[in-house]
């Protein structure tokens, strides 16, 4: 067996060893790492510093965090702020992304 033909196969073998997945594929579980601007993940709490920020990229950013899918109609619109003294849980952040959407008006229907 060439020399050349050795490297190819130790190649692809080691390309095969890999992890098919990486921690940075699930924003949840990056940690210090943000999934969007405002929003800091780091050793399992959330630090939420939104500032007139649109609702719908709300939405995303608590998707991402999350893992959660939401349905919404291009009514939903309006801006707002978030500011967090402290850092909180995920299930934290969550109860204040329900706040925010009831003082807009929106509600959460799980399904």
């Amino acid at each position: 067996m060439s020399v050349r033909l050795r490297f190819v196969i130790l190649g692809l073998a080691l390309i095969l060893a890999l992890p098919v997945g990486s921690p940075a594929a699930d924003p949840a579980k990056s940690e210090g790492t943000p999934p969007k601007e405002g929003a800091v993940l780091k050793d399992g709490v959330i630090t939420l510093d939104f500032k007139n920020v649109e609702l719908t990229e709300l939405i995303g950013t608590i998707s991402e965090l999350t893992g959660k899918n939401f349905i919404f109609d291009d009514s939903v619109k309006g801006r707002v702020t978030i500011i967090s003294p402290r850092s909180m849980s995920l299930d934290e952040a969550y109860q204040v992304f329900q706040t925010v959407l009831a003082v807009k008006g929106y509600t959460i229907v799980p399904s």
